[in-house]
Formats: structure tokens, sequence, C-alpha cells
């Protein structure tokens, strides 16, 4: 199912024996990671289920940040290594005039570190308001033309099939 794509990828890199497979793992370890310090997290925390199938989040489990690639130094280069041999130079096929940056070694001081992220809510989910005239008239419209042209094409349908079948019979 994805050899047609494997093959446009291979073709695009020039590199028959190019292996996928581990492209799609630097993308994915890459960006979990990124996505978890989004959250300000180094490690992931776990929370067991209950009998309800609802997380119990006064019993948290921490894990260790020893998978962590920015936090661990063997997989850094590893990661790294792979970004300025394999993506980059697949990326200036692309765009030749891209420039990326050399990293430094990480270390005590260039390492993350977990910080302390807010998620901010911007609306008010709690409290409850009247719609006004005009914007609830829209909304009774918009909703009621969305079921009536649903319901009005379908019976089309219906009617169309019908006909159809009586005509050839």
């Amino acid at each position: 199912m994805l050899a047609p794509t494997i093959e446009l990828i291979r073709q695009a890199t020039g590199d028959p024996r190019f292996d996928v497979w581990r492209l799609f793992n630097w993308v994915t370890v890459s960006y979990y990671w990124v996505f978890l310090y989004d959250f300000g997290l180094l490690a992931p925390t776990y929370y067991e289920y209950t009998a309800s199938s609802l997380p119990n989040f006064t019993a948290p489990i921490y894990y260790t940040s020893k998978n962590n690639i920015f936090v661990n130094d063997a997989l850094f280069d590893i990661f790294s290594g792979y970004l300025f041999s394999t993506v980059v130079p697949f990326l200036k096929k692309i765009e030749p005039n891209l420039v990326v940056p050399t990293f430094l070694p990480l270390s005590e001081t260039n390492a993350l570190q977990p910080i302390d992220q807010q998620i901010l809510r911007s609306y008010s989910c709690v409290e409850r308001r009247i719609k006004g005239w005009v914007s609830a008239t829209v909304a009774v419209l918009v909703a009621d033309y969305a079921f009536l042209s649903g319901a009005y094409y379908l019976i089309l349908f219906i009617c169309g099939w019908y006909l159809r079948g009586r005509a050839q019979g």
C-alpha cells in the first residue's frame, strides 16, 4: 500500500536503497519529543485507569528522560547525524538555499530543561449565555438549511433510483 510513496521518495532522493522506515522513525520520534516539550516535559507521565475507564490522576507514573533525544547524548548524536546526513540533503534538493545551523554537543548547560507550562483556556465553556437574536437566527437558518438540503438530496436520490428501476422494468 505504501509502495508508490516509498518509490516516490526513493526517486526524489536519488537513492534506490533509501530507507523510508528510518525516515518515518526519525520524523515520529523527533515530533514526539518536541511535542512533549511543548507541554514543558522532558519525559512522559502515565496514569492508570480506574474501573470506570477514567484516568486516576492522583497516582501518576513518572518515566525518566533517558530516551529523550534532546537530553541523551548518544541519541542526540544519532538523530542529529541523521538530520544532517539524510534529511538536510533531501530538503536541499527542494530548497537549494536552505541553511541549517550546526548544533553544539549536549552538556549540562546545553540540554533541555523542564519548564512550568500553563495551558491557557481562551473561551468560557462554563458560563452559559443567551445568544443575540441575529446570531441565533443565523445559527437556526444554517442548521435548518443543512438538514433540509441533505433530506432533499436524499429524496432526489431515492426517487431517481426508484424511477430508473421502474423505467428498466
